[in-house]
């Protein structure tokens, strides 16, 4: 379930649990699925994205796409709104617009490879 999800919640579990071929019918309900999904750590996203990374760009010359025997990298950053809450209040401060309107923002900035299309690193951070 790494993919971006193009269809319903229910019809996305179904066709991940048809890949499994178990021979036994499994199901489990939207609930359960984001009830295990809040348990899953993000630091396993970010082992598996350098796990990825480290055996593209290891052993595999051929494949890697070069501009004049350079790689080719792209930055961007942004602010972005979160949801108002004490804990991101606490990592991120708070920031108002023109209305006084009170804001949780945070700083983001990304890194990618633009020939092999692979994001490299991410940060997000306070503003100040």
């Amino acid at each position: 379930m790494l993919n971006l999800l193009r269809k319903s919640l229910s019809l996305e579990i179904e066709n991940f649990i048809s890949l499994f071929k178990t021979g036994t019918a499994v199901k489990f309900t939207k609930s359960a699925f984001v009830q295990a999904r809040k348990k899953v750590k993000p630091e396993v996203f970010e082992r598996l994205s350098d796990l990825l990374l480290n055996e593209f760009y290891s052993d595999n010359d051929p494949a890697i796409k070069l501009w004049k025997g350079f790689r080719l990298l792209a930055v961007d950053g942004s602010r972005i709104t979160l949801p108002i809450t004490k804990e991101l209040k606490a990592i991120y401060g708070e920031s108002k617009n023109q209305t006084n309107t009170v804001l949780v923002q945070a700083r983001c900035s990304v890194i990618y490879d633009v020939l092999n299309m692979y994001v490299l690193d991410g940060n997000l951070g306070a503003l100040n």
